[in-house]
């Protein structure tokens, strides 16, 4: 399984400093491996940096930022248009409602302060210095196993291969070639056998999708594999 890294930064800082190189399918990847009491029991914990999740991160950030800064600039040219008293107090609870964000608290620095003429203005900027320590403590991962005797590279194949468990229950209920319902059974008996057949027929049709793969170069999904069999 995987923890949420904000939940656990204890476990993030026992983590810095600490990590060794792995190789993963010819990519290598820097990794702290540690045991740890989670949940009520021990489990090995790996912390990493993914760094496509980071960059995903990454766009998300400068999308909302560039938003605020966007919303931020239309309450400044109304100010500036709009020389009516304001109420400070509601501007300003305004603004900070406005600057929060995921990962990007204290990012957007901002001031409301009266000229003197006594109208309102208003002065933000980005702190670049804030950005780039935020940008240093994105795209971590924590995993979890009590696979205690599985190596690092296989712990984290494992918890990638979760993607293609999710495919074979989508295929298996597909309606339309592998479907389990409807059943047209009642009894305990039947349906263990109904269920057994289904995934034993799944289990021939992903070994046919193999060796179309491995001896006829098909680049299809099962179901499309299906398909076009079908019509022969």
């Amino acid at each position: 399984g995987a923890l949420t890294p904000y939940r656990h930064r204890a476990l993030l800082d026992e983590a810095l400093g600490k990590f060794k190189t792995v190789e993963i399918d010819n990519e290598s990847l820097s990794v702290y491996r540690g045991k740890h009491t989670i949940w009520g029991e021990q489990r090995t914990a790996l912390v990493f940096v993914s760094e496509r999740l980071k960059a995903g991160q990454m766009r998300g950030i400068y999308q909302s930022l560039s938003k605020k800064e966007e919303q931020l600039e239309k309450i400044k040219q109304g100010l500036t248009k709009n020389k009516k008293a304001h109420d400070i107090t509601q501007l300003e609870n305004k603004i900070i409602r406005l600057v929060k964000g995921q990962f990007i608290d204290g990012v957007v620095e901002w001031s409301l302060t009266k000229n003197s003429a006594g109208h309102l203005q208003l002065e933000f900027s980005i702190n670049a210095e804030k950005l780039a320590a935020v940008e240093e403590d994105l795209g971590f991962r924590i995993l979890i196993t009590d696979r205690h005797d599985w190596d690092t590279a296989s712990i984290i194949k494992a918890y990638h291969g979760q993607s293609c468990i999710e495919q074979a229950f989508k295929n298996i209920k597909n309606p339309h070639h592998l479907a389990l319902k409807p059943q047209f059974h009642w009894t305990d008996q039947k349906i263990i056998v109904h269920y057994f057949m289904c995934v034993l027929g799944y289990l021939l049709a992903t070994l046919m999708w193999r060796e179309a793969r491995d001896k006829a170069e098909f680049k299809g999904t099962l179901d499309s594999l299906l398909d076009t069999l079908n019509n022969i």
